[in-house]
């Protein structure tokens, strides 16, 4: 295995920490989002400073890119963890690895990259996985389908914010991108907490540790390598490995909550999977 392959595996079994880490936090989700992206930028800062004379700063409209790629990623982080409250660690976790596919729209709409007739099949076979999955949980509560909606829209979000990093990293450096990133992201989930009046401290102390956990493994060794992964690998590839994510999720989540996915969940989940793979599969002219 190459060291950037290594790195992108790494970064993805960190990243599926995120969703049993949240589910231990008593936070409200908008103070969860808030501390994790205030401690990640507080963590990464020094070795931003470090970097003295390598240091690149932000210039014209890649300023306002990054600005709109934090809050893309602000309210990913939110929707998400919200989702998490009311829907299963599987269900979430599959139905927001569906960003990958729609990068793939964004980039046609946006970038007028192509989509072949093989991509369009991909996305219907995408979307059946994720109505069955919801059906599913519908069954179960309307709460349960709330949490899926809110899942997708992370998914949406995500990939409006991958879209944008996918242009700015190899121009400014994973650190010179990740660090303004993660600043503008913490700065607009505070104003939010302000806005919806979320400035209490959470009640419980041990949420902290939880808090710079978010900060560090899935955020810092997670989000950070992705975008590291996206200068020496296609976005596709990219994609695919991220596939893993929800399927270590939800083993952390059998072993920490005895929480096992339902079989709408499972087979929603090999639809999504096989359609992400099929799609990225044919296309390979998609570059980072």
């Amino acid at each position: 295995m190459s060291r950037n392959l290594f790195i992108l595996v790494f970064a993805t079994i960190a990243a599926s920490w995120a969703a049993p880490l949240i589910r231990l936090c008593n936070s409200d989700p908008l103070v969860i989002a808030a501390y994790r992206m205030i401690f990640a930028s507080l963590i990464l800062l020094p070795v931003y400073l470090s970097q003295r004379e390598r240091i690149v700063l932000p210039r014209g409209h890649e300023r306002w890119l990054v600005a709109l790629a934090g809050a893309f990623l602000a309210g990913h982080f939110t929707v998400w963890i919200t989702a998490l409250t009311l829907t299963s660690v599987s269900s979430a976790t599959v139905l927001v690895t569906i960003q990958p596919l729609f990068l793939t729209v964004l980039a046609h709409v946006i970038l007028k990259e192509r989509v072949d007739k093989w991509g369009y099949l991909a996305i219907a076979l995408a979307l059946t996985g994720a109505a069955l999955i919801s059906w599913g949980d519908f069954r179960l509560s309307k709460g349960h389908l709330v949490g899926d909606l809110l899942a997708l829209s992370g998914a949406l979000l995500a990939a409006f914010y991958l879209l944008i990093g996918r242009s700015l990293v190899g121009k400014l450096g994973t650190i010179n991108y990740t660090m303004p990133l993660y600043a503008t992201s913490a700065l607009l989930l505070t104003a939010m907490m302000f806005i919806f009046g979320k400035t209490h401290l959470p009640g419980q102390t041990h949420d902290y540790l939880w808090f710079v956990l978010l900060a560090v493994i899935p955020t810092l060794l997670g989000h950070s390598l992705f975008n590291y992964s996206l200068k020496h690998f296609k976005a596709h590839l990219v994609g695919i490995v991220i596939l893993g994510e929800p399927i270590m999720a939800s083993v952390w989540a059998l072993m920490l909550f005895g929480e096992s996915p339902t079989l709408m969940t499972v087979l929603g989940a090999a639809l999504i999977f096989a359609a992400i793979t099929f799609s990225f599969g044919h296309e390979r002219n998609i570059s980072p």
